[in-house]
């Protein structure tokens, strides 16, 4: 056996100190090597190391001499007993484990999880136990998730032995831990024959192996896996997006950065961890003005900002960067980097609706002579816009000498936000007459405008312009059109346009899936939800409730319980929409207690949840059961809001229960709430039902 000493750093060459860790640290460059510099040895002869229960200590590892490397890993992992037999070899390797956070690399993120002499032993038998003992789906999966938290190579080929055993290992459920479990074990090698043996992989299963890759290193090929994953039909996730961006981060990839960026924007709701990760990416990339365009979650900023004492920030105080390198780049587009401070703490105004303080940053931005700048006066549009101030934001626009597309856009922008469509529109004919054509994201604006106030022919005239100037090939701008069509009804168009040009993502099916179902073309809906499977494209939140709600118009419970299956199999039964729409889905098929045990599996209630809860069980005339609820409602200090009083009304009209009627009657009114039509309504249908006249005055 040779020994090697872990006494160097592998960037410098200095000797190093070592820590009452068994970590060390570099003199020169204050970083701690110790783990990479194990894990370049360690993990290669772990399995060797256990057959021969040899001792590893801190300061130097024993590696096998070439001639003894001739015993094949597979045998030894494949011998039951060989890890319990040696428990206190397993403890060493996990004894010197640095795990700091949560994913594979432990320099960065790795959750602290160490075992104490005394109890590893019981644990490493009992995840065997387990696995031995608990053949469902579930038990297996949980088996590897604790193997996963320990970190430890030993523990998880042990653990794959036993499930090759059932033959479970390509299953699609487990096989995706299995990657997970292998990433997190630093055995790279591993995790991709695991995952090249899958006959299902889901999204999940794709981001663990992207996630090692890039990891590791190696962000090209992570890259290459997420075209795979694209090609594969399987739609990335915030988390997917993450990954992809930090990859190309590191390899300065800016062109596909961007690309990345697009889709975001269009097909993503607000995340701080994507938005993290795009200002990674452009700051990395030297591209400081898009990172600042880049922006839509800046609360540091606004904080900072706040603490200033209204004061505008510099750029380095938002992005933690060397000043010299914004000034640098603010140089090179000749703007001073003081003006582009005012930007950004504008921008975080803009976003956490800080008007007050917008309207402090004006009037200084007015003494400070700068109120005519281009740059200055996008962003006090977009600030005033995104506050409800729109006629300041009009003001300003008009006010400019240089007002463009991005003047324009911003401002429709701040009308959609606002719920003001059709100014939305009247913004667009302006454009015309200044001659000002739209770009992407103006159409995609535009195009929304035209679904919600569900115009036709705005939008087919706009659909007429992005074939003209061939913008077609633009998928999110695509993905809009359909949108637009299915939300006006025009499904016949939208199928059109999503057979010929969309990429047939998650967006376009939901999009069809959408609209089929707000028109009441349920079955339609349902055939197209399983032709979105068969194409191989998973279900999000949004298509699997609009797919329960067909389900619960049609009364087609064997589809809603499948549903029901695979939102559970996806985690997506917490969210509050599905979940209401579960419950309305059981309680249209007469399933009472499946609806109510929704209800009760839901992590948290809040006023929709119940009245859902309390509406479904009035309208088919379960009344007692829905006052009991209501009370129950109550108790739990909920308020409830005028569709909650009418659904409770109808369950006393239901039951004939005129003294829960004029109680309610009278908290009604003490809210102040007689006057709602809706209200009106239910209460004469209550007291004529039960016999009694009323006069509302």
């Amino acid at each position: 056996m040779s020994t090697i000493l872990l006494d160097t750093c592998l960037q410098c060459d200095q000797k190093a100190r070592w820590a009452t860790e068994p970590l060390f640290e570099c003199p020169n460059r204050k970083l701690r090597k110790h783990v990479s510099l194990r894990k370049s040895l360690f993990i290669k002869v772990v399995s060797f190391q256990v057959q021969s229960a040899s001792c590893i200590s801190f300061k130097e590892m024993s590696v096998p001499e070439p001639a003894s490397m001739n015993i094949h890993e597979e045998q030894i992992t494949h011998q039951k007993g060989l890890l319990h037999d040696h428990p206190n070899v397993i403890e060493k390797m996990l004894a010197e484990e640095d795990l700091d956070t949560g994913h594979s690399k432990p320099s960065e993120c790795r959750k602290s999880y160490r075992f104490e002499s005394h109890t590893f032993e019981d644990t490493f038998q009992r995840i065997r136990n387990v696995l031995h003992i608990d053949s469902s789906i579930e038990g297996y999966v949980n088996s590897i998730e604790k193997c996963k938290e320990s970190g430890c190579l030993a523990i998880a080929n042990h653990a794959y032995t036993l499930i090759c055993e059932t033959g479970l290992e390509s299953c699609g459920a487990i096989g995706g831990h299995l990657v997970g479990m292998f990433v997190h074990s630093w055995s790279l090698p591993s995790a991709q024959q695991v995952f090249s043996r899958l006959s299902h992989r889901n999204r999940h299963t794709w981001n663990y192996l992207m996630q090692g890759y890039i990891e590791e290193g190696d962000p090209e090929h992570g890259l290459h896996l997420f075209m795979e994953m694209k090609d594969d039909e399987i739609y990335p996730n915030n988390f997917t997006f993450t990954l992809v961006l930090r990859a190309c981060a590191v390899l300065k990839f800016i062109k596909r950065g961007q690309q990345i960026h697009t889709e975001i924007v269009m097909n993503l709701e607000d995340d701080l961890r994507v938005t993290r990760a795009l200002l990674d990416f452009y700051v990395k990339c030297g591209l400081t003005l898009e990172a600042c365009d880049t922006c839509s979650d800046l609360q540091a900023l606004a904080q900072l900002h706040l603490e200033n004492g209204c004061q505008a920030l510099t750029p380095f105080e938002l992005f933690g960067e060397d000043p010299l390198i914004l000034s640098d780049k603010a140089c090179i587009k000749q703007i001073p980097s003081f003006i582009l401070a005012f930007v950004y703490a504008l921008k975080a105004c803009s976003i956490l609706k800080f008007l007050n303080h917008a309207q402090e940053l004006h009037i200084q931005i007015t003494k400070e002579g700068i109120d005519g700048e281009y740059l200055i006066n996008n962003t006090l549009i977009d600030v005033y816009a995104k506050c409800g101030l729109m006629s300041e934001a009009l003001k300003i626009l008009k006010g400019m000498s240089d007002r463009d597309v991005i003047s324009w856009t911003a401002l429709i922008s701040g009308c959609l936000e606002n719920g003001l469509c059709q100014d939305a529109l009247t913004c667009m004919k302006l454009m015309e007459k200044e001659s000002i054509l739209p770009n992407a994201f103006t159409l995609v604006s535009l195009l929304k405008a035209c679904s919600l106030t569900q115009d036709l022919d705005i939008g087919h005239k706009l659909y007429m312009q992005i074939m003209k100037e061939g913008l077609y090939t633009d998928f999110v701008i695509c993905n809009s059109v359909v949108s637009m069509y299915a939300k006006c009804g025009s499904l016949t168009e939208a199928c059109d346009v999503f057979y010929k040009f969309a990429r047939q993502d998650i967006i376009s099916w939901t999009s069809l899936i959408s609209g089929y179902t707000d028109h009441g073309f349920y079955n339609e809906a349902l055939n197209c939800f399983q032709s979105m499977e068969a194409a191989g494209v998973s279900p999000n939140t949004v298509s699997y409730n609009c797919s329960l709600k067909a389900c619960a118009f049609t009364g087609n419970l064997k589809m809603g319980l499948k549903l029901h299956h695979d939102i559970v199999k996806e985690e997506f039964e917490k969210h509050s929409i599905v979940g209401n729409t579960l419950i309305h889905m059981y309680a249209r098929c007469g399933f009472y207690q499946e609806a109510i045990a929704v209800f009760d599996d839901l992590p948290q209630h809040d006023v929709i949840t119940w009245t859902t809860l309390i509406a479904e069980l009035a309208e088919d005339g379960h009344g007692e059961l829905a006052l009991k609820k209501f009370d129950q409602m109550q108790a739990r200090f909920f308020s409830p809001n005028s569709h909650t009083y009418v659904c409770v009304l109808k369950a006393c009209a239901c039951i004939g229960s005129i003294e829960k009627g004029r109680m309610l009657h009278i908290e009604i009114t003490k809210r102040g709430l007689e006057r709602n039509s809706y209200i009106i309504k239910a209460l004469i249908s209550m007291y004529a039902q039960c016999g009694k006249p009323i006069c509302l005055g």
